[in-house]
């Protein structure tokens, strides 16, 4: 190794500064809603020395299968959170960005500059989607997939065998793995389209279609069998996830993270437009197929958010480079003094660039320390919910069953568990869709309240103060008031 081999260079000190850039943006509170009843899990998991199959922690299903394919990551996420806190989620969220995109630049040619600009804007893009939640597993193993086979289809590196042993740990790890099988296909129809056109060898193709086959068998290496081939047939069948739940929703385009994406689309398009360079029709299909699915739901940003950077900066690099093939006099004045600016020496230049990558690394152990304050996480990870509401249900012995709204759920099956048994959470997987427009007409206040709660029989009552059910348990007899605050009430019924 020579000493040049050391020197930061300018390419060098923009790749490094990417990657903090990434950690910089990828630091933040981690914790959301459905965080809490993950951890739950995870802890009952540790606490039982088993996989949990069945639910434990509502009254309305309790004891009903419930097999959710994330319990590998919900005890990861425990064990950190129990030794290191919000810090620890903060932090680990924030591993999983930065490796994720560290895969895509992997994946990504052309110029450093355009490389670098291209990742950074595809992790804007996929802000949405980080949270301390396992989902984060999907984000890093979806980007391993697609750097697997562009290494295959392009560069001639057939590490293809690698997929089915990811796809047995992304099994265990969250439901996210049907987007292995949706690159897959995607890839794959891609390249049966360019073996049509005689730019690909039909035994490619055949590589491909086993290597599907074997992450289809690597699928049974779970706790939970051939079942969990059908679970996200299952999950995406619930309609009320489609009409109701936000993230499954199309997305939001007068959002920020949704003008990011609506960039990175145009851009892109505009990258392939420039280049006069004919667009890859598996490149084409993966980059229709992936902005198809993310304007269907918002949660497919971060699937879209990992195919275009690749492909725009692949484009962009030979759109670019036919721009500084332009004679000199085709530029205006005051650009072509840029573009004759002498380099500084090569001795000062190393320096200069040590420098700013101090600064640079600074200010990203800067953020990371504000954000791993203890009183800032927990201010914030429990901000709308009921915390003083579930202190004051620990110190009692009131009579259940729980009603309590379904963004609420996973914080007091956490803190409550096992003394009050929830009515609903985040696990939309374990409700039917007639329960869940049970809940919604409830938590609306409809006509048919009292019969839906006695269907339950529900006999405490935990929900916003000044919701529609508040304020008729208030008004009805038989309900007493016990406790309020100014974002929670709890009522009960002899």
């Amino acid at each position: 190794m020579t000493k040049r081999s050391f020197e930061l260079n300018f390419s060098r000190l923009v790749v490094a500064i990417m990657l903090l850039g990434l950690l910089a943006m990828a630091v933040r509170v981690a914790v959301d809603s459905d965080t809490w009843w993950h951890l739950r899990a995870g802890a009952w998991m540790l606490e039982h020395s088993q996989v949990l199959d069945h639910d434990v922690f509502t009254s309305t299903f309790a004891g009903q299968p419930w097999s959710y394919p994330a319990w590998l990551s919900q005890t990861v996420f425990y064990l950190i959170f129990s030794r290191f806190g919000y810090a620890g989620l903060n932090l680990l969220t924030a591993a999983c960005v930065l490796a994720a995109f560290a895969l895509v630049y992997a994946a990504s040619t052309g110029g450093v500059y355009v490389r670098a600009l291209a990742v950074l804007l595809g992790a804007a893009a996929s802000s949405v989607f980080w949270a301390a939640r396992p989902h984060m597993a999907s984000l890093v193993l979806g980007a391993a997939f697609l750097l697997i086979l562009e290494l295959y289809r392009r560069r001639g590196r057939n590490y293809l065998w690698l997929l089915p042993v990811l796809m047995a740990l992304w099994a265990n790890l969250h439901p996210g793995f049907a987007i292995g099988f949706i690159f897959l296909g995607l890839v794959l129809a891609g390249e049966a389209v360019r073996a049509v056109l005689g730019q690909q060898s039909w035994r490619a193709v055949g590589w491909l279609a086993g290597i599907g086959l074997a992450c289809a068998l690597a699928l049974l290496l779970t706790p939970y069998g051939p079942s969990l081939i059908l679970f996200p047939f299952q999950t995406v069948a619930i309609s009320t996830l489609r009409d109701r739940i936000q993230e499954w929703q199309s997305p939001n385009f007068h959002l920020r993270e949704a003008q990011v994406f609506i960039g990175l689309w145009l851009l892109t398009l505009a990258a392939i437009g420039f280049s006069r360079r004919p667009i890859d029709p598996t490149d084409l299909i993966l980059f229709s197929g992936t902005f198809y699915l993310a304007l269907l739901a918002g949660r497919n940003l971060a699937l879209f958010a990992l195919v275009a950077p690749p492909i725009l900066s692949r484009h962009a690099t030979t759109a670019l480079a036919a721009l500084r093939d332009w004679p000199a006099a085709a530029w205006p004045a005051w650009l072509a003094r840029f573009r004759r600016a002498p380099s500084p020496p090569l001795k000062q230049a190393a320096l200069l660039n040590w420098l700013i990558l101090a600064v640079v690394a600074a200010a990203t152990l800067l953020k990371i320390g504000l954000v791993s304050d203890p009183a800032l996480n927990a201010s914030l990870a429990t901000r709308g919910q009921p915390v003083e509401a579930a202190n004051f249900l620990a110190e009692q012995n009131l009579p259940g069953p729980l009603y309590n709204p379904y963004e609420w759920g996973g914080y007091l099956a956490w803190r409550l568990y096992p003394a009050y048994p929830i009515f609903v959470d985040g696990r939309t997987d374990l409700y039917p869709d007639a329960f869940l427009n049970d809940y919604l007409r409830l938590s609306a206040g409809a006509p048919e309240w009292e019969a839906l709660l006695a269907r339950y029989h529900i006999r405490l009552v935990l929900v916003p103060a000044g919701s529609a059910l508040a304020e008729l348990l208030q008004a009805a007899p038989g309900w007493t008031q016990r406790y309020a605050d100014p974002v929670a009430v709890i009522l009960s019924h002899p």
